[in-house]
């Protein structure tokens, strides 16, 4: 090839340098991606356990304090 730089298939070098860095960016994308998806899906997990956790310790405080349910929704709506 005589003017424009070497070439790969017929396309110019700065073309196949783009698309080998569009490419490499849109796996990297993909990987990040399920990166992001495995850590909402755990901090999910972890929030309703979290949840969970508290719901029993409210449950067990309530029985100790000797109050009935209606007294209890009472303190809590104030």
């Amino acid at each position: 090839n005589g003017k424009g730089g070497a070439t790969e298939m017929g396309r110019p070098k700065k073309t196949v340098a783009i698309e080998t860095k569009i490419e490499n960016a849109e796996q990297r994308a993909r990987s990040l991606r399920a990166q992001y998806d495995e850590a909402l899906a755990e901090l999910k997990a972890l929030l309703e356990q979290q949840q969970r956790l508290r719901a029993e310790k409210l449950l067990r405080a309530i029985a100790k304090s000797g109050k009935s349910f209606d007294e209890v929704l009472k303190l809590i709506e104030l």
